[in-house]
């Protein structure tokens, strides 16, 4: 990668809430946590940032190859399962991988933005990561 595009990738250090897709189902969450963020957050305390990975056009098609090739083997069809259709065709910029919390307290508190760390990750490393994390 061109140390440009390296320093164009990295210029995108807060996204709009809206620009996130959300994996996980969040109504689980530690509410008192979440809360004690939004307290924070109204004290004038920055967030850490969340780790997101940008949703481009090659990552989504090699996302949706990798999900057939896992369907279609039996033993690995449960894998497919767990990645969500909607990440094709949601028109968000990034997806949310680590900070839900945050990103929770983020909402509730009125923010617009959020800090973000981005990853470079490839499709195949992402379902190892939401298969080792979930």
């Amino acid at each position: 990668m061109l140390l440009q595009e390296l320093l164009m990738e990295n210029e995108d250090l807060e996204v709009k809430l809206d620009d996130l897709f959300i994996f996980q189902d969040n109504s689980d969450l530690d509410q008192r946590y979440v809360k004690r963020l939004v307290t924070q957050i109204k004290d004038g305390e920055e967030l850490e940032p969340v780790l997101v990975l940008k949703l481009t056009a090659q990552f989504k098609e090699q996302l949706k190859a990798l999900k057939q090739k896992l369907a279609a083997q039996k033993s690995h069809a449960k894998y497919a399962e767990g990645i969500d259709d909607e990440i094709f065709s949601a028109p968000k910029k990034y997806l949310l991988l680590d900070g839900n919390h945050r990103y929770l307290a983020a909402k509730e508190a009125g923010l617009k933005k959020l800090p973000v760390e981005i990853d470079q990750m490839s499709a195949e490393d992402y379902v190892n990561y939401i298969f080792e994390t979930f």
